[in-house]
């Protein structure tokens, strides 16, 4: 079990290695108070946003970002030229630049989480797994399947209900699906998932255990 378990985390590991990318953001371009791009919608969990200075004196910070990500404010002048942020939750993040938001310095990414469809799967009927491996820390799998194109939202909520991550929130072509959830930003306990499309709802029960 312990070995299957062990083997299920490197493949997961390996498979978001790969994917991952770092996206350059220029900070204060051609001596311009801005962010460039001030938008990215391509990202996915796993991703590195590298902020580069570029000129002036800037500090970076996180505004409204998804429940469980991890908050930042660092400067980036000419002394520290480069700061590193990986995301690990799915969402839209928000963030500004403290010296020069008077004059619109501010910035967003909007994160996707790595949707592997499984090859070849014939889908007939709206499915929602349970969550392997179950306990978990912090990383475990969620496959689902649905026979249709659906617009397909799922969302994870603690024990009295609030939620506190949307990791899917996307159109998908029929199929059967699986993403790696991350749970570092959450705190040891009983969680709910749940999958919303147009047609079918199903909630099922994961344990955080650090």
């Amino acid at each position: 079990m312990k070995k299957t378990i062990l083997i299920l985390a490197v493949i997961l590991f390996i498979a978001q290695s790969l994917s991952a990318r770092i996206i350059i953001i220029s900070v204060g371009p051609n001596g311009e108070r801005t962010f460039s791009p001030s938008s990215v919608t391509d990202a996915i969990v796993g991703d590195t946003v590298r902020f580069v200075w570029i000129s002036g004196v800037h500090n970076t910070v996180s505004g409204t970002i998804p429940m469980g990500a991890a908050n930042w404010s660092n400067p980036i002048d000419n002394t520290n030229q480069i700061f590193n942020y990986k995301i690990t939750v799915a969402g839209t993040y928000n963030y500004v630049c403290t010296f020069h938001s008077a004059s619109g310095m501010t910035g967003s990414f909007v994160a996707s989480p790595v949707l592997v469809q499984e090859n070849g799967s014939v889908v007939k009927d709206y499915d929602l797994k349970q969550n392997y491996p179950n306990p978990f820390n912090p990383v475990t799998s969620i496959k689902f399947s649905i026979p249709v194109n659906s617009v397909v939202k799922i969302k994870v909520y603690s024990l009295t209900g609030s939620e506190v991550a949307a990791p899917v929130n996307e159109n998908l072509a029929a199929g059967e699906y699986r993403f790696s959830f991350n749970g570092s930003g959450l705190s040891s306990g009983i969680y709910f998932y749940k999958i919303e499309t147009g047609n079918y709802t199903q909630v099922r029960k994961m344990v955080l255990m650090k």
